[in-house]
């Protein structure tokens, strides 16, 4: 069962003082109080702040919810606000070293944290399309649960305690598909870092998974787009499932397919059949997709 809005609103309140603490803490150095907001909320343009691992994570919370908790973790010394601007206080470091068992050194944390945000948005879509308060379709309490145990099945995600057939038929079917994309997310990115490709690949494939367009990802890595291209290249080997509309203009991807579809495979053939305008990165991707597994066929 679940448990009302006052759960909801101490749950909630606890899980963005989690947000604030952890970004803190992986930022090292001193934030604006102003910059804070905006990257957990998503709200900067700024290519630094943008690519914050934990830009727009708590997107779906107003501003005041967020403020609030800031001025809340000031006054119990968690954070030292001088002048509006942020950093952990000595008490969260010493808690955060000292805490061998706890939350912010279990290596699993950071992953189901992830993932229950991305089920509470799917919650709150739920929320609005059934008229129904997010703690009625499902508790913060049942949805950490769930986050924890990432079920694959329904008789799976049955299991787990609070979780009843009113529940399923609301949410269900969408949390199994949003859990199964998680879990193939973090094999790429494991398949990604044990390839031996650089540290920056897997920044460049959150971003793919984020629906940035490749001139984005290229201003936001401040990498060549050649690069950023290479390293697509070889992500698609470990996604080839991988939707690459984002990165590139559909008319462009269709250009480059009719050319590929001719038999011009090599790159410097396709890039001077193709307009100007169409770069080599862009060919490089296309290319790389129409020889995936699950690509486009060659015909």
């Amino acid at each position: 069962t679940c448990r009302g809005e006052q759960y909801e609103t101490g749950a909630s309140n606890s899980y963005i003082e989690e947000i604030i603490i952890r970004t803190l803490h992986e930022m090292k150095t001193p934030i604006k109080s102003t910059d804070l907001i905006k990257l957990l909320q998503g709200n900067s343009k700024h290519p630094g702040i943008m690519s914050n691992p934990n830009y727009g994570i708590i997107r779906h919370f107003n501003k005041e919810s967020v403020k609030n908790t800031v001025e809340s973790l000031t006054q119990r010394g968690k954070i030292d606000n001088i002048n509006s601007v942020l950093q952990l206080s000595e008490k969260s470091i010493r808690e955060i070293i000292g805490s061998d068992t706890g939350k912010s050194t279990d290596e699993n944390y950071d992953i189901h944290l992830e993932l229950y945000s991305r089920l509470r948005e799917i919650r709150k879509m739920a929320s609005s399309k059934f008229g129904q308060s997010a703690s009625l379709i499902c508790s913060d309490e049942i949805l950490a649960g769930i986050s924890r145990a990432m079920p694959l099945t329904p008789s799976k995600l049955m299991s787990i305690e609070g979780v009843n057939q009113r529940m399923f038929n609301k949410v269900g079917e969408d949390f199994l598909e949003e859990i199964k994309s998680f879990k193939e997310e973090k094999d790429v990115k494991s398949k990604v870092i044990g390839s031996g490709l650089p540290d920056s690949s897997v920044k460049v494939y959150e971003l793919i998974k984020k629906g940035y367009s490749l001139e984005d990802i290229v201003s936001i890595s401040r990498l060549p787009e050649a690069v950023v291209s290479m390293q697509i290249e070889s992500i698609i080997e470990f996604a080839k499932d991988i939707d690459i509309s984002y990165l590139i203009g559909k008319k462009e991807i269709e250009m480059i397919r009719k050319e590929i579809f001719k038999g011009t495979l090599k790159l410097k053939d396709l890039k001077e059949a193709l307009p100007s305008n169409i770069s080599y990165g862009k060919i490089r991707i296309v290319l790389a997709k129409s020889k995936s597994s699950d690509g486009f066929l060659l015909t």
